[in-house]
């Protein structure tokens, strides 16, 4: 009798975690996620110099990757998620594993992204282009320095994965 109860009580609780997760996916974009794109859109449109047109053009393409990826893109920011609080728990066996689904994941978008990134350079200038590439590798650095700086300073295992291997 205790198990049934038990049983259904877990059922109920995982039931409303999908409920909940369900209706947040379907609410769509958070507030500070519009803000955050708008505010990268101003930043290259000014950056780049797109015109209008081509501001257009490509907010549509990045709002239609978004809405064909949607599914794989809220599962991407779960397992981040989850893998920043398995860290923060010194949680290194389940750290791995969300590590290894993360990184599967992510390699799974990598068509997706190539023809996203495929389609906005056949609408830039050969020039925007050029700056769009060197403001990638700008970005590339310093995230690196920023990884540098935290396995410096926040990582006492001495690894360079945040202790997961």
């Amino acid at each position: 009798m205790k198990t049934r109860m038990m049983n259904g009580v877990v059922a109920s609780v995982i039931l409303g975690l999908v409920v909940m997760a369900s209706a947040a996916f379907a609410q769509g974009p958070t507030p500070k996620q519009v803000e955050r794109r708008q505010a990268m859109a101003k930043h290259l449109k000014e950056k780049l110099g797109l015109s209008d047109d081509q501001a257009k053009q490509i907010k549509a393409l990045r709002d239609q990757f978004r809405k064909d990826n949607g599914s794989a893109l809220q599962e991407i920011k779960t397992l981040r998620d989850q893998l920043r609080d398995a860290i923060k728990s010194n949680d290194k066996t389940k750290a791995k594993a969300l590590k290894d689904q993360l990184k599967a994941k992510m390699e799974s978008l990598k068509p997706a992204r190539e023809q996203l990134r495929a389609k906005v350079g056949a609408i830039l200038t050969p020039e925007q282009r050029d700056m769009l590439e060197k403001m990638r590798q700008e970005r590339k650095q310093r995230r690196q320095e920023r990884r540098e700086k935290w396995r410096q300073g926040g990582n006492a295992s001495g690894t360079t994965d945040g202790g997961i291997k």
